[in-house]
């Protein structure tokens, strides 16, 4: 299910983690039995269309619109919850931090390597705040010790950029 909510000045889109449907570029759901990795690009590609039709109709009611799409995680088809691996690590930490700013200049954002400091640049640059902005750090933790924190921050980093 595309869940699209309408407040006064935000759009909030929801779509399900573990979905047992299968969403066909139809617009339609299938109650059939699927492949997950093909069933979450399924839901990706969908989930694009609308996002693209819904960002259209944003700009075109306010061209002076700031877009902010993210996500939470990545995907988490690399490995085993049970045994992390580096691969799903940086497969989970692979979030969507997308920005749109009306005036096109993402200076303020070219090293932007978490989304921790998204609304912190935002208020400083157009509603002339003075935030400090937090380092950007990413923390893994597994549900076995879910308060047992390790710094992966240069895990992805480092595989990115090999």
């Amino acid at each position: 299910m595309l869940l699209i909510s309408q407040n006064i000045d935000s759009y909030n889109v929801a779509l399900p983690e573990n979905s047992v449907f299968r969403i066909n570029l139809a617009s339609s759901l299938d109650n059939q039995s699927c492949n997950p990795k093909q069933a979450h690009v399924d839901q990706i590609e969908f989930a694009n269309k609308k996002t693209i039709s819904l960002i259209e109709n944003i700009i075109f009611h306010n061209i002076n619109s700031i877009i902010i799409i993210q996500g939470d995680t990545g995907s988490a088809f690399a490995g085993s919850w049970e045994e992390t691996s580096d691969d799903l690590i940086i497969e989970i930490m692979s979030n969507l931090n997308a920005i749109y700013f009306p005036d096109q200049n993402y200076a303020s954002i070219a090293n932007v390597k978490t989304p921790i400091n998204t609304f912190r640049i935002i208020f400083n640059e157009f509603f002339d705040e003075n935030y400090v902005l937090l380092e950007n750090k990413m923390y893994w933790s597994t549900g076995n010790s879910p308060y047992l924190y390790n710094d992966v921050t240069k895990l992805p980093q480092n595989s990115i950029e090999n």
